[in-house]
């Protein structure tokens, strides 16, 4: 019994912030377990600049996307007047 609770808190914690963008309606590509959208860089398939872009451009009318770097939630900002917004503050 002691197995599955831990086994069911360590997954709990892993993986709790997969969902964050999806739970304040923010567009964002679907992440994998553990490696979040990073995976194909990890893996030498993209670099990271053409990933990054990838998901810059996954929803065009949108003023900021998401993106996971492993489990960690990242917000891409597309928007000028938001990104003069945030650096003049």
């Amino acid at each position: 019994l002691s197995v599955i609770i831990g086994a069911l808190s360590i997954y709990y914690y892993l993986f709790k912030d997969l969902n964050f963008f999806k739970k304040h309606g923010i567009p964002h590509a679907k992440p994998l377990p553990f490696l979040g959208n990073m995976g194909p860089s990890l893996f030498r398939r993209q670099s990271v600049p053409d990933l990054v872009k990838s998901i810059y451009n996954l929803n065009r009318n949108a003023k900021y996307v998401g993106m996971y770097d492993l489990t960690r939630p990242l917000t891409v900002i597309r928007d000028p007047e938001l990104i003069k917004s945030i650096t003049l503050k």
